[in-house]
């Protein structure tokens, strides 16, 4: 299928610097809050339970979780380009 999911958890004050080099990215906040910062741009958006988003050009990005005394749980679908695929 090409994709993957995980559930991830990010301590408060944790600040990641992430690039998706090989493949497209969603994530799926459960609980705390955080905010994910777009290097290009510097657009930050702000993230709490409920919230989606995609990582959908390869994007270099920041993810910090803010709240105290919690982590920033996260579910993140992972989709990847198969090259050289052979079904045979």
């Amino acid at each position: 299928m090409g994709c993957s999911l995980h559930d991830t958890l990010v301590k408060e004050g944790a600040e990641l610097h992430l690039e998706c080099k090989n493949h497209l990215e969603s994530n799926y906040c459960i609980e705390s809050e955080g905010e994910v910062v777009d290097v290009a741009t510097g657009e930050v958006w702000p993230i709490s339970p409920s919230v989606m988003y995609e990582l959908n050009k390869h994007d270099r990005n920041i993810l910090r979780a803010l709240k105290p005394q919690s982590h920033a749980n996260r579910l993140a679908s992972f989709y990847t380009t198969l090259k050289n695929f052979d079904k045979t």
